[in-house]
C-alpha cells in the first residue's frame, strides 16, 4: 500500500469533534439586481491598515451602540493618519523614482 493510503486512513479515525458548517436556514439573505447598489454599514467601517491593505473589525456587530461610536470616532482619526503617510511614502517613493531616472537619462513623463 502506498504512503498516501496509510495517510488517508489514519487521518479518518481520530475520534475527534466533526466540524460542520451552520444550516442555511441560519443565515438571513439578501437578494439583488445587476445594476442594484447594497450597503455594507452592518459590517462595520473599514480599518486602513499601516501597509494599506484594507480590513474590518470583525466583532463590529457584537459591539454596543455606544463602543461602535468610540470605535468610528478612533478609526476616523488613525485611518486619516495612516492614509496621510501612505500617501506621504508613495510620493517620496515617485520623487526618488524620478531622481533615479534623471541620474540615468531615462526622465519618465508621469
Amino acid at each position: 500500500m502506498s504512503s498516501a493510503g496509510k495517510d488517508s486512513e489514519s487521518g479518518s479515525g481520530g475520534g475527534g469533534p466533526v466540524l460542520a458548517l451552520p444550516a442555511p436556514s441560519d443565515y438571513k439573505t439578501t437578494s439583488m439586481t445587476v445594476d442594484q447598489g447594497m450597503k455594507m454599514d452592518k459590517l462595520g467601517p473599514i480599518v486602513i491598515n499601516s501597509d494599506g491593505t484594507l480590513s474590518r473589525i470583525a466583532n463590529w456587530h457584537k459591539m454596543t451602540k455606544k463602543e461602535q461610536e468610540t470605535t468610528y470616532r478612533v478609526l476616523v482619526k488613525r485611518n486619516n493618519h495612516r492614509r496621510a503617510a501612505l500617501l506621504k511614502r508613495q510620493q517620496e517613493e515617485k520623487d526618488q523614482q524620478k531622481r533615479k531616472d534623471k541620474e540615468h537619462g531615462t526622465a519618465s513623463e508621469t
